[in-house]
């Protein structure tokens, strides 16, 4: 595993930034964390951060595994639904570029290989994708009798030029409607 993963898992255990990680562990707490799993570590007073680092590069394999799955484990967090989807995203936000991801089969988290795919294209086009809008209450403006009615169907043409991506006839209809309110409102109130 890279280094900088490694370091990322080390902060994670850690907990040092709450809106990243879901539980801050004093050197006591440390200790614990890594004993509870069968690794053999006693904090020896130095900085907690290149303390947790420096026992966290050591390990591979299945030490390491078991220290992904502990941070993922529902029951460190006594179940915290806040902690664990948190725990859960920093996680396989880290795991990623490894080509991983930390899944749970109830409460028991399994690491699975991830098929990594960093094309942007497909999802920067979907969440620019325009999705219609309820036409609004024209009736509750309390406009001159019929103009609500008139901007109701408007709203409707706008919509069906959009849906046929005729966007400059869009565009117009959207200023046919801003000119019917604007009428509309200059009428109640010519003043």
């Amino acid at each position: 595993m890279d280094a900088t993963t490694k370091e990322k898992i080390a902060e994670l255990i850690c907990g040092d930034d709450p809106k990243r990680h879901p539980i801050y562990r004093s050197s006591t707490f440390l200790s614990k964390f890594f004993n509870d799993i069968g690794i053999n570590a006693t904090h020896d007073g130095t900085t907690r951060k290149w303390w947790t680092l420096d026992i966290v590069s050591g390990l591979s394999g299945p030490d390491l595994q078991k220290v992904i799955l502990r941070l993922a484990s529902p029951k460190l967090y006594g179940g915290n639904r806040e902690h664990i989807k948190l725990a859960l995203e920093t996680l396989n936000e880290t795991l990623a570029v490894e080509g991983l991801k930390v899944i749970l089969n109830g409460i028991e988290p399994s690491l699975v290989k991830e098929k990594i795919n960093y094309d942007f294209s497909e999802k920067v086009s979907n969440e620019r994708e325009l999705k219609p809008l309820p036409s609004p209450d024209f009736d509750k403006l309390n406009l001159e009798y019929g103009i609500s009615e008139i901007l109701k169907k408007r709203w409707d043409e706008i919509q069906k030029c959009i849906d046929t991506k005729a966007t400059l006839s869009a565009v117009i209809m959207m200023g046919a409607l801003l000119e019917g309110f604007l009428l509309g409102v200059m009428q109640r109130q010519p003043n």
